[in-house]
């Protein structure tokens, strides 16, 4: 439940938080005014100085996913700098601190039906890519191979592995990121 009273004022990033951990748990079915004003202890006039209506704050929601969720998390990893395989590993070890898996896998469920929220999946699914896509390259994979390899990684992470329950763990991941970049060529 929401840690705010309904003597402070809310602002749009805790209404957008909220709405985020609605998603997380109970999906978007379950995203509604009412419970989001539930579980942050106040009226609906917060809501409405920061949206003109649920619409807007749906709008809001889905960018949320990929500006601000996503993309930062990678800009952070990014001037940690460090070696391709450290990069991947820091950006895994971020979403899981952020509890990023479990939103992506509940703004898929959502974009399913509803484009704003497939648009922010795409664009954040696209710069996932680009980030795997580049540590691959600097391992000195060409840029095709390097691409593939990005797909698998995240195809793996987006997945849920319900078929062996010993891989199906944390470190499925890790292993699988060992055997994408063994035997990485040599950079010139």
């Amino acid at each position: 439940m929401g840690t705010k009273s309904k003597h402070l004022r809310l602002s749009q990033q805790d209404w957008l938080s909220e709405g985020q951990a609605v998603l997380r748990e109970a999906g978007i079915g379950n995203l509604k005014l009412s419970i989001l004003t539930k579980r942050l202890r106040v009226s609906s006039g917060s809501f409405y100085h920061h949206f003109e209506d649920f619409e807007d704050y749906l709008t809001q929601l889905a960018k949320h996913f990929d500006v601000s969720e996503v993309m930062t998390t990678m800009e952070e990893v990014r001037k940690a700098g460090g070696s391709p395989t450290e990069r991947i590993r820091r950006l895994a070890a971020a979403s899981i601190k952020a509890r990023l898996f479990p939103l992506d896998a509940a703004m898929r469920v959502w974009g399913a039906v509803d484009k704003r929220a497939d648009a922010s999946v795409r664009r954040a699914e696209k710069a996932g890519l680009d980030f795997l896509a580049t540590a691959f390259q600097d391992m000195g994979f060409p840029p095709e191979e390097a691409i593939f390899r990005a797909h698998v990684l995240l195809a793996v992470n987006v997945a849920r592995l319900h078929f062996d329950p010993k891989l199906a763990n944390a470190q499925f991941p890790d292993r699988v990121l060992d055997l994408l970049s063994k035997d990485a060529p040599k950079r010139r």
